[in-house]
């Protein structure tokens, strides 16, 4: 089996990539990475994915130009199911939108009924307390889960309830495969109140978790490329501890906005680490 830790990318020491998608993005690619992560940072990019349509529109019709440097640096780097048998015996579904929240926990339930996931018993949702709809939210919520209502509270969607909901909606019982997987939500309200750096995150919603489960040894994330490399990345970091396993594939056609707003991320954290 090939562990995502042989794929890691060693970003602080990825110029040429990362020069590349510097050049590609208009900006004068910078050698030294924290000069990089500068720019990146005044430039944008981690906010590209709340631009308009027609951007995301334009982005995506590169996605040839952009593939490249995106694999080569992580984010589009498949980490798919033919690499065997996870080693996992926990599971981690990280929060998202209602529709990005169902594709990030179709692989997971995907190793467990293909028998990949042998020793997983516990699967465990990674959510905000409440936050403000993404997009067409509520109307995906509506195609996705029985009764909707029950998510929403003050306009406000309260995605632990949200991903609860999902879960009961998608699971089916595969042979009894999922019958015993204990299924729980972990919620930034849960957490230690200087972890959550006043608003939730990925961390926050990690340090929830942690902060109740503290003998964790062999997790898995399930999620899809570009989000799950970030979250990957940050649970590895933060969470040496444990042995961490991803489950990731890359769609037919990945998000590029998304994906070159994870690089903005990673590389701008990984800038304040090391300064």
């Amino acid at each position: 089996m090939i562990h995502p830790r042989e794929l890691y990318v060693d970003w602080r020491r990825a110029s040429r990539p990362l020069q590349a998608l510097m050049e590609l993005m208009g900006l004068e690619p910078a050698s030294e990475f924290a000069e990089a992560a500068r720019q990146i940072d005044e430039s944008g990019w981690s906010r590209l994915s709340a631009g308009t349509t027609v951007s995301r529109e334009e982005y995506q019709a590169r996605l040839p130009e952009f593939r490249p440097c995106l694999e080569e640096l992580g984010v589009l780097r498949s980490f798919p199911e033919r690499y065997g048998t996870l080693r996992a015996c926990e599971m981690v579904w990280p929060g998202a939108s209602a529709r990005q929240a169902a594709e990030r926990l179709r692989p997971g339930i995907r190793a467990i009924i293909e028998c990949r996931a042998l020793n997983v018993t516990t699967l465990t949702a990674l959510a905000a307390l409440r936050r403000t709809p993404v997009g067409s939210e509520l109307e995906s919520l509506s195609d996705l889960v029985r009764d909707p209502g029950r998510c929403i509270r003050d306009g406000h969607v309260l995605e632990g309830t949200m991903m609860r909901c999902l879960w009961e909606r998608m699971k089916v019982d595969y042979n009894g495969l999922l019958k015993h997987l204990l299924f729980d939500v972990v919620t930034t309200d849960r957490v230690p109140p200087e972890a959550l750096h006043g608003r939730p995150t990925n961390l926050a919603t990690l340090a929830a978790w942690w902060h109740l489960n503290r003998n964790p040894r062999r997790v898995a994330i399930t999620s899809i490329a570009p989000y799950g490399y970030r979250f990957w990345c940050e649970a590895s970091g933060h969470f040496p501890e444990c042995s961490w396993e991803l489950i990731a594939p890359v769609p037919d056609s990945p998000n590029v906005v998304g994906a070159i707003s994870e690089v903005g991320k990673i590389v701008y954290n990984l800038a304040k680490l090391i300064a």
